[in-house]
């Protein structure tokens, strides 16, 4: 009975409070869940070409990737402002936020975009030189990389779309995106209604034109701009007014070298399999994608723990959130030990997706896959307290150190020692990349029970200015 009681408290038994979970991340969920099955279809599509072209293809997706992600921590402070200031009913605030979104990103990306363009060859020979892989790789990267202007766009309405709780939308659109993305692909990758067949370049060409009809699509959309989030024109001429950037850098830049960090870290991994042939780059494309789609499920409950409990923070009310936030946790992390379960169970069923690649050594991809499944549980925790929970309140300082110092500190070096010093296979490889996520949990659990992300960040914004 006593634990029935503590367990309603905690609104574990709240059916309102677990709809609108529902209701925010399940659409995110099955975004992220459609877009890492381009992931897999991809892998499908291009391991039929040949290794050269799945090594080229994975490589080249994980700097994409990086890309990605080096996108989303210069939204950082907009991600974080976002449900604060909607809880708090702030919306002028939130557009000028929006606003300065949008140029810092715009600006960043253009940088990238240019390296990406003018130093593609560089960039495939730091994995290998093998003269066919940078060749296929180079054109890879210097295509697809015309992909984030449209990302710049994207993103910051996302963000804002999510924090009113309208993921629905955001989640339509990026499965309309997926679709076309892989309506594309078999269109180009296989030249389908007389069109040339253009193998890699035209994988990266069909995420070009995907992200594109994607933005068009979404501006429309958003156009009538009811709920007021929106910066109009005169707003975005006004960013030379704002007085509020060296707050929005202070959330922002944390969340941009955590991110960099980390995703510049995934790249790293690629690199060092690199060095080991292009065989087990061609493996680990094989486990990217299963990966992500293991994740890709409960990276939902992340953002709508990021969402709702912002919400709270925004309103002062702070025992509500930490009360809240311990079902978000808790529920995710024993689901995904379930999941792990399953994924054991289904050894059977992964090993004949896999037999379809051109690729001797499959059965090194499938013990990879049994170890991040039996891990995944750690990951998830991992996920939902750092990017849903701690984030909310802004605690962004910690987690960079803790991702950055657990990636590059530890597992890092351990892959780097087992390649280089052990001469293991990618089995172990993958073991030792998996150990930052240990060590991992440990900071962040003890961080958690500090309270030190119960924040109202928008009184603090206040307060400074």
């Amino acid at each position: 009975m006593l634990l029935i009681q503590t367990l309603n408290s905690y609104h574990f038994f709240d059916i309102h409070f677990w709809r609108k979970v529902i209701n925010i991340g399940l659409p995110i969920s099955l975004s992220s869940m459609a877009i890492a099955m381009l992931g897999v279809v991809d892998v499908a599509m291009v391991s039929s070409l040949g290794q050269n072209d799945l090594a080229a293809v994975s490589y080249g997706a994980r700097l994409m990737f990086f890309a990605f992600f080096f996108a989303v921590g210069w939204c950082g402070g907009l991600a974080i402002l976002a449900p604060q200031f909607i809880g708090a009913n702030k919306l002028k605030e939130l557009r000028k936020t929006t606003v300065m979104a949008f140029y810092v990103l715009g600006s960043m990306l253009s940088l990238l975009i240019t390296l990406f363009i003018f130093y593609s060859e560089w960039l495939a020979e730091i994995a290998n030189t093998s003269p066919e892989f940078v060749s296929v790789t180079s054109q890879y990267i210097s295509i697809a990389s015309f992909s984030l202007i449209f990302t710049a766009i994207i993103l910051p309405i996302e963000i804002n779309l999510r924090a009113l709780g309208k993921t629905r939308l955001t989640s339509v659109m990026s499965l309309v995106s997926v679709l076309l993305n892989m309506l594309f692909n078999y269109v180009l990758i296989f030249g389908k209604f007389g069109l040339p067949e253009l193998g890699v370049m035209g994988a990266a060409l069909g995420t070009v034109f995907a992200r594109f009809l994607h933005t068009i699509i979404l501006l429309i959309i958003i156009t009538p701009n009811k709920e007021g989030v929106f910066p109009n024109l005169k707003q975005f001429l006004q960013f030379d007014k704002l007085k509020e950037l060296k707050n929005y850098l202070s959330l922002t830049l944390p969340i941009l070298l955590q991110n960099v960090g980390w995703s510049l870290g995934l790249v790293m991994y690629n690199v060092l399999l690199g060095q080991m042939g292009v065989e087990e780059l061609a493996l680990f494309g094989l486990i990217n994608p299963m990966e992500s789609l293991l994740m890709a499920f409960f990276y939902g409950f992340a953002m709508a723990s990021a969402t709702l409990l912002g919400q709270k923070l925004g309103a002062s009310n702070f025992d509500l959130a930490y009360r809240q936030s311990v079902p978000l946790i808790v529920v995710p992390v024993v689901f995904s030990a379930i999941f792990g379960l399953i994924i054991w169970a289904l050894t059977p069923v992964i090993a004949n997706v896999y037999a379809h690649a051109d690729i001797t050594r499959i059965d090194y991809s499938l013990v990879a896959t049994m170890s991040i499944a039996a891990c995944l549980c750690i990951r998830v925790f991992n996920m939902v307290v750092i990017n849903g929970v701690l984030n909310s309140g802004g605690d962004v300082k910690y987690t960079m150190v803790v991702n950055i110092v657990c990636l590059w500190g530890i597992s890092l070096p351990l892959a780097l020692f087992c390649i280089k010093t052990l001469g293991l296979d990618i089995r172990f490889v993958v073991i030792a990349i998996l150990s930052e996520d240990i060590v991992k949990a440990i900071l962040v659990y003890f961080r958690l029970r500090k309270k030190m992300w119960l924040k109202n960040l928008v009184t603090n914004m206040n307060e400074s200015c």
